[in-house]
């Protein structure tokens, strides 16, 4: 489904505006730079440079977000995640301004047949669903039947999808000697499926086909107009056609008569639909009526209104004595052929409905629109129960149930393909967790059905810009909650990981993404270690770095060699990382480092290759541990916590030095991913359903700059740059020296001036940072400068608690020593 977005740029003095445009109901979106300022604002939240004209990376969705991936490769602009409700979102390359938007339910999708040259305008199917009738603009109307010899002798014969078995029997050429170019616009099988009714555009009278021998016959001209649609009753006694001439005519299908005409509608009769049961016959068109009629005599019996615009489809079901239409205003209405009166209106296609087709038996309607997409709705309940979005490229034509049943269909649309469902698998499936390779190019993502669990790979397509699936994999009956992929042109490693524990890799061949990927079993079940987070890296040595984080505070790596046998991978350590969960992992350098945040309140760096600490960065208590951590190039690094901002951090020190986006996701429960993507930008990503690119170069290399200083002077310099209202400067350079355990630098700024009890935003001071560091030296020095440790912070902790949370006896002396007691405090044990 391609947005279809029309950008313009205009320029005014230091400014740049785009508009892009969203057609068929789709939102307008405003990107708008402003001086000074290193984030570009957009709706529904993205941030870019204003070279990249990509205001819709994902979409206009607000859904909540499950996961999100952006590519590393910036230029490319391809982004996936997927939403809480299992809808998969994937961004190709901005340069074809393609938005792809689908769920796991096209898992249920069985067969797609595409023989015609054409879209294909209308489906049919007989009462047992084994012959199956297509109507295109190419003028041809096929027939399609199951072969019993190439049917596999296992599939049972009430399978209606037996592999291999559908196949194309006749062709017919239903527009031939009307006019040049004429279509077949419409088409109806009769119940025992030997008798066709055609209509093609241009002709006021429709043929009727003996499908046995492709023989017909032109039925009694009734109309003044070309006629638009066509229907046997549900018994096959009566076949109706209705026009352009407002009326509907009545055959016999035995004598194939004429028998009378209804007259009433103001405009084109659109569909029409018989119940012999009951002798009733419903018609729609685009005087937007519903019209209920008696077969019998042609009288009117009832005008439904409700709709806003056309109706383009309707069905009837003799038990219960119901109606369902189905409008261009994107609704259904289920109407009660007692009272005449609505029993419910089935709104949620985003887009004008097309057609639908209706079960008595399973009380289920199925319904198609203008996008592509189709809906499964149940009649007792009035609510949707499965939805594929993207089952076909370009409006949904025609719908049609097997066998009278809510579970197996036929769709056809114009894509030119007729496709075959299986609903029960499209009402369970949906996707759990996407990841993109870094240059864009490989999409993988895990998946759930009512028979399983697997994963998917999608590649880009260069010719078209679009992601087309390569590979499905069935992979057992455990749920994969994390995925993530790495490797770039000849190589990709896509690994998954389970709550249970199990951590899985693939590796796949660049050059041809349809060889089955080599599997790896990395880690097994994890006896009590719940999986918390999975990461993976190309490393130095042409194989992959993939590490997981678990719920005990261990941290596991392994080496994944390349090609070779599974044998390969390569375990290379158990670290106990932390002391609480660990809430966020990322690899960088190559896979060499390790990046872990936890509940305990630390943020930890590692030798990828050894499980050896390197440093580490108590952060202040909070509402909520971090859940996201990134490194940029040291010793910066960046964590996400509140659920609205992240904080950069200088990991010498462990002091913040600033805060971005504090103000941009006021409304946010949560960041659902944080990810450097290219040098100096990052991702992030909530679960309210926005997605940020934030262009970190102005904020990060200044900020670099001044930590190589040999005074830290730049650091304050700093504060007389205008960085943008969504960013706040913190730390000075004294907690960076304090943080440090620099002690002569401490001297020298706090001789040069510097407040020793200066505060950052959250107020901590030179010596809380000291303390929480466990610089006992650099405490004392503080404390003979006259630093004042009976200043509270924001959380309304001294110095003296902060050293009593962190379990730090020494220094708590040390201050007690200064004339001040250990109050108890609130709060959780020190670790």
């Amino acid at each position: 489904m391609g947005c279809g977005a029309s950008v313009a740029s205009s320029k005014k003095k230091n400014s740049i505006v785009i508009q892009s445009h969203a057609n068929e109901g789709g939102a307008t979106t405003d990107v708008s730079y402003r001086k000074n300022s290193y984030v570009y604002e957009a709706n529904p939240s993205l941030y870019l440079e204003s070279s990249v004209i990509e205001p819709e990376l994902l979409g206009s969705t607000h859904a909540e977000l499950r996961s999100a991936c952006l590519s590393q490769a910036r230029t490319t602009a391809a982004a996936c995640a997927v939403t809480v409700g299992g809808e998969l979102l994937l961004r190709c390359d901005g340069t074809s301004n393609l938005l792809q938007r689908t769920n796991a339910s096209l898992l249920g999708r069985k067969l797609a047949l595409g023989d015609h040259e054409g879209p294909i305008s209308c489906c049919t199917a007989s009462e047992n669903g084994k012959r199956w009738i297509t109507g295109s603009w190419d003028g041809t109307l096929r027939v399609w039947e199951r072969d019993e010899e190439r049917s596999e002798e296992s599939t049972s014969s009430d399978d209606p999808f037996p592999s291999n078995s559908i196949v194309c029997t006749k062709v017919f050429q239903a527009a031939s000697g009307i006019i040049k170019g004429a279509r077949v616009v419409a088409c109806a099988l009769h119940p025992d499926g030997c008798a066709l009714l055609s209509c093609a555009s241009g002709s006021a009278a429709p043929r009727l086909w003996d499908v046995s021998s492709g023989e017909w016959q032109e039925v009694p001209k009734a109309h003044k107009g070309a006629v638009r649609c066509c229907c046997f009753s549900t018994l096959g006694t009566y076949f109706a056609t209705g026009g352009q001439d407002k009326q509907v005519a009545i055959y016999s299908s035995e004598s194939r008569q004429f028998l009378r005409s209804f007259q009433g509608h103001q405009g084109e009769v659109l569909c029409c639909a018989i119940d012999d049961s009951t002798q009733k016959a419903v018609t729609g068109g685009t005087d937007n009526i519903l019209r209920v009629w008696d077969v019998e005599t042609g009288a009117p019996l009832k005008r439904l209104w409700g709709h806003r615009d056309a109706v383009t489809c309707c069905a009837l079901l003799a038990e219960p004595s119901m109606a369902v239409s189905g409008s261009a205003d994107g609704t259904l209405r289920l109407w009660r052929l007692e009272r005449y009166k609505c029993a419910a209106v089935l709104d949620g296609h985003g887009a004008g409905v097309r057609c639908c087709a209706a079960s008595s038996r399973d009380l289920a309607v199925l319904s198609g629109d203008e996008s592509g997409s189709l809906r499964s709705w149940s009649i007792s309940e009035g609510t949707c129960d499965a939805v594929i979005i993207g089952a076909h490229l370009g409006a949904v034509h025609g719908a049609a149930l097997l066998g009278g049943r809510g579970s197996h269909a036929i769709t056809c649309g114009a894509d030119g393909y007729v496709m075959a469902w299986d609903v029960e698998v499209c009402r369970e499936a949906r996707y759990t967790h996407a990841a993109i390779s870094p240059d864009g190019l490989v999409v993988m993502c895990a998946y759930v059905t009512g028979a399983g669990f697997g994963i998917k790979f999608f590649a880009q397509d260069a010719d078209e810009g679009r992601f087309d699936l390569r590979q499905m994999l069935q992979v057992g009956e455990e749920t994969w909650t994390r995925t993530v992929v790495a490797g770039s042109g000849e190589l990709y490693c896509g690994v998954t990981g389970a709550a249970g524990g199990t951590v899985s890799a693939w590796l796949l061949a660049g050059g041809d993404l349809g060889t089955t990927p080599q599997y790896h079993a990395l880690h097994g079940d994890g006896g009590g270690e719940a999986l918390e987070c999975v990461a993976c890296s190309r490393a130095d040595g042409g194989g992959f770095v993939v590490a997981a984080g678990f719920g005990s505070g261990a941290l596991h790596a392994w080496y994944v060699a390349e090609g070779g046998q599974p044998a390969r991978s390569r375990y290379l350590h158990r670290t106990a990382a932390h002391e609480g969960r660990v809430t966020a992992l990322s690899l960088f350098d190559r896979g060499s480092r390790a990046a872990t945040a936890s509940e305990d309140l630390r943020v930890r760096l590692w030798d990828a290759a050894t499980g050896e600490m390197q440093r580490e960065i108590r952060l202040p208590p909070g509402p909520e541990a971090p859940f996201a951590c990134a490194a940029a190039e040291l010793p910066l690094l960046l964590t996400c916590a509140d659920g609205a901002s992240m904080t950069v951090w200088d990991a010498e020190s462990g002091a913040p030095l600033a805060q971005v986006g504090y103000r941009a996701l006021p409304d946010a429960r949560q960041l659902a991913v944080l990810m450097p993507v290219g040098e100096e930008a990052f991702l992030s990503g909530s679960t309210s359903g926005a997605l940020k690119l934030w262009d970190l170069g102005k904020l990060l290399g200044p900020l670099r700059a001044a930590l190589s200083s040999d005074d830290l002077s730049g650091l304050d310099g700093l504060r007389e740059r205008d960085f943008g209202p969504l960013v706040r400067l913190m730390a000075a350079p004294i907690h960076v020296a304090a943080g440090r355990n620099d002690r002569r630098l401490c001297r020298r700024l706090l001789a040069g001036g510097f407040v020793i009890d200066q505060t950052f935003p959250g107020g901590f001071t030179p010596l809380m940072v000291a303390v929480m560091r466990g610089h006992l030296e650099t405490v004392r020095l503080l404390l003979n400068f006259g630093a004042d440790d009976t200043i509270a912070n924001d959380g309304g902790e001294t110095a003296i608690q902060i050293a009593t949370r962190w379990g730090m006896g020494e220094i708590r002396r040390e201050l007690s020593k200064n004339g001040v007691g250990a109050p108890e405090i609130g709060g959780r044990a020190p670790p």
